[in-house]
């Protein structure tokens, strides 16, 4: 059984780029590219678009973010290969704006915690780095070290309680590790 987590960071991905553009290229790739990559169990599946945890944290870039845990979904494709994976995905996003009924967010780091047999971990890395790296030009840290932890409740009925990463430490892992300025917002 292998467990590794996946940091994510923009880097110069949407240099350049106006921030409603920022938020549409990136919701592309978080929602409909990511959703057309992963298939989840199918007893997963309802529950894919409902956060098991949310929280305002204190200290972003000009501006506190948000954190979205979705925990321990059972992946069973990756790509084109098959998988049998659990991931848990952290999304930490710069707040939002409403678009024509479609909520747009902007980004700001991620972290996929994925564990299983160590081929299953290595495929499923494999694909997520071809969508976030090789075709949308973000950064990505394979990060075998343990990471703080805290228990929290959980918001559906799946769990009572959950232990998920402590987001100011993938923060931190991001900025020694891969140059991630925490006080920068990726696009300006």
């Amino acid at each position: 059984m292998k467990k590794q987590t996946l940091i994510l960071i923009p880097g110069r991905a949407y240099s350049g780029m106006e921030g409603m553009e920022v938020a549409k290229s990136y919701m592309k790739m978080a929602s409909t590219d990511y959703d057309n990559l992963i298939k989840f169990n199918p007893e997963y599946e309802p529950l894919q678009d409902n956060e098991d945890y949310h929280e305002i944290v204190l200290g972003g870039p000009k501006k506190d973010f948000e954190l979205f845990v979705f925990y321990r979904q059972h992946i069973v494709k990756a790509g084109d290969l098959e998988s049998n994976v659990i991931s848990t995905s952290n999304v930490m996003l710069l707040g939002s704006e409403k678009v024509e009924r479609e909520v747009m967010w902007f980004p700001y780091i991620e972290a996929i915690e994925v564990e299983g047999d160590k081929n299953y971990v290595s495929d499923f890395a494999s694909e997520v780095s071809k969508l976030y790296v090789e075709k949308n030009k973000w950064k990505m840290y394979f990060c075998d070290d343990k990471i703080k932890t805290k228990k929290v409740d959980c918001l559906t009925d799946r769990f009572n309680q959950i232990n998920i990463l402590d987001c100011k430490e993938i923060i931190k892992i991001a900025e020694e590790k891969m140059g991630f300025d925490s006080n920068k917002v990726s696009w300006k």
